[in-house]
């Protein structure tokens, strides 16, 4: 829809705008291309060789999110027909 109305924009300024944000969203997929290779292929640090359980409250607090993903549609799906009617 950006795209759209870069182009819906009289004169040069339409297509000006609709080349540069094309070329930003490249230069944006290709940094992120380079992160994620980084991350998921490079070396690893020295803290993360560490290889360790997590503080009770870290676990703790993972689990209550997890419950909370499973029970949220249930009292979310049927609030959301209530009130939709």
């Amino acid at each position: 829809m950006i795209l759209e109305g870069a182009m819906s924009i009289p004169g040069a300024l339409g297509p000006t705008l609709l080349v540069v944000l094309l070329g930003e969203t490249l230069i944006a997929f290709a940094w992120m291309l380079h992160i994620a290779q980084k991350v998921f292929f490079g070396v690893t640090s020295p803290v993360a060789q560490v290889n360790s359980d997590p503080p009770f409250a870290m676990s703790f607090t993972l689990v209550l999110l997890m419950i909370g993903c499973v029970v949220a549609p249930m009292i979310g799906i049927p609030l959301v027909k209530l009130i939709g009617g």
